[in-house]
């Protein structure tokens, strides 16, 4: 009886212990479940953050790609700028606030002698070779104002340049120093030169030529003239239309078509007219043509007619004397014609214009007319002519001359001629001439 109740008190003491471990196996089965639950939710944050890193991975990987894209574009655009600053002729110099050298093209070395390891140092220590001309000073100005600076200037070996500063500027318009360049313009400079001295030459002529000179539009509009014309002073002539001077409706015809070629065909055209002046007689004139050919600056390789000089010569002097010299020689001639000796007419080229038809010379007078006096005489003869001119220049009536057959290039016999001179407005036009044959 004893040994079983110590057996049911080792049986309780066992079902306590027993209860016991399944409390704790339960407890710890709950702990085992509520940390199965934790590691659950820490995988899902895990994987979560997982994917999150995969995309920002990606998201990495894609602005990797747009920096090497941005990095290889800037890399292609500096090498286009150091290709450009080293083929350039500009010589440029890049610098700060504070004048400090940034960069520079390899023409600058014209001017300053700079290397790579003048980078950084301010430009004020450099000697400049340019006379009269601070570059610090301007350079500050520029940094003060953000204002262009221009000026032509010229270096110590006599060359010139154009200086030309400007604002460095960022994409803010934040002023962060200046570019300095230096503009080879030694051709423009020489070219401007011999434009000035050829405008010079020219105006000195436009404004003393005896001539009418008038620069004209196609329409015949005067832009500018020299003297005055048909009783119409400079200033009241710029502004009209010269078609308006011109007497006669066939003139004008004959102004119009002329000044066109010279447009349109770009040739030198003459024309002989009569001008209608506001009071007096009419004037004769001779009117020369000539086209003023441009390069318009967006076609420099083709040049255009935009105005025409007319050179205006007043010929009613000129016409007068022809009419009276040609009455001079209708008389002569007249007269000569009945004239019982060989007789004839040179003019003051030594031209034989008249030789009435007497026989005597070698051959008839057709043969003769139109020709020199130097055809028919040898050089002795012919200066036996010319001493002879000069005697009857100098106030002789006449001079008797004879030519042996040495001197003559075509007659058989010797001759004996008389000259005597022909005036006109107290000149000589003409020198007559009668032919002795001298056996």
């Amino acid at each position: 009886m004893q040994k079983v109740t110590e057996l049911e008190g080792e049986l309780q003491r066992s079902e306590r212990r027993a209860q016991k471990l399944y409390n704790e196996l339960e407890a710890t089965n709950e702990e085992l479940q509520s940390s199965n639950r934790e590691l659950l939710a820490s995988n899902e944050e895990m994987q979560s953050t997982n994917e999150e890193l995969q995309s920002v991975n990606e998201e990495l990987y894609t602005v990797n790609n747009e920096f090497q894209r941005k990095n290889d574009e800037l890399n292609a655009i500096n090498n286009d700028i150091n290709n450009l600053l080293k083929s350039t002729q500009i010589s440029t110099i890049f610098v700060d606030k504070q004048l400090n050298i940034r960069r520079f093209t390899p023409g600058i070395g014209q001017q300053f002698d700079l290397t790579v390891s003048d980078l950084g140092r301010p430009l004020t220590v450099f000697a400049s070779p340019f006379r009269d001309v601070n570059i610090e000073a301007i350079s500050r100005e520029v940094l003060r104002t953000t204002k262009r600076y221009d000026q032509e200037v010229q270096d110590s070996t006599g060359d010139y340049y154009l200086l030309r500063m400007l604002p460095y500027l960022t994409e803010t318009d934040q002023v962060e120093g200046v570019v300095i360049t230096f503009v080879d313009i030694n051709d423009l400079v020489r070219t401007r030169r011999r434009l000035t001295d050829m405008a010079r030459k020219y105006e000195a002529i436009f404004h003393t030529t005896q001539e009418v000179i008038a620069i004209v539009r196609n329409n015949s509009r005067i832009e500018d003239v020299n003297r005055p014309l048909a009783d119409y002073t400079t200033q009241q002539l710029v502004g009209m239309y010269l078609t308006d001077l011109i007497d006669d409706a066939q003139g004008k015809v004959q102004f119009t078509e002329a000044l066109r070629q010279s447009f349109d065909q770009r040739r030198v055209e003459r024309l002989t007219l009569t001008l209608r002046p506001r009071q007096g007689e009419v004037t004769r004139v001779e009117m020369e043509f000539i086209p003023i050919a441009v390069k318009p600056a967006a076609e420099p390789a083709r040049d255009t007619v935009e105005q025409a000089m007319i050179i205006i010569r007043d010929i009613t002097s000129l016409e007068n004397e022809r009419l009276e010299s040609s009455q001079v020689i209708q008389h002569y001639e007249y007269l000569l014609s009945n004239s019982p000796q060989i007789a004839g007419l040179f003019d003051t080229d030594e031209r034989l214009i008249f030789l009435n038809r007497r026989s005597g010379l070698a051959y008839q007078a057709p043969h003769y007319m139109n020709r020199k006096i130097g055809d028919m005489l040898t050089p002795a003869g012919l200066q036996r002519y010319r001493t002879a001119v000069e005697r009857l220049q100098a106030g002789e009536p006449l001079v008797a001359v004879t030519y042996p057959i040495e001197e003559l290039s075509e007659e058989t016999v010797p001759l004996t001629v008389v000259y005597r001179p022909i005036f006109s407005r107290d000149r000589i036009v003409l020198i007559s001439f009668e032919i002795e044959q001298t056996d």
